[in-house]
């Protein structure tokens, strides 16, 4: 069980990373040009 839960936070964090990188690396490249 705890490690159901473990692998469905991991996935969590992984779409929100996902979600999350590619914004944030425009936004970077917008700032820095």
């Amino acid at each position: 069980n705890g490690d159901v839960q473990y692998l469905r936070e991991s996935e969590t964090c992984y779409f929100l990373v996902n979600l999350e990188l590619p914004l944030a690396h425009t936004e970077d490249a917008g700032s820095v040009k």
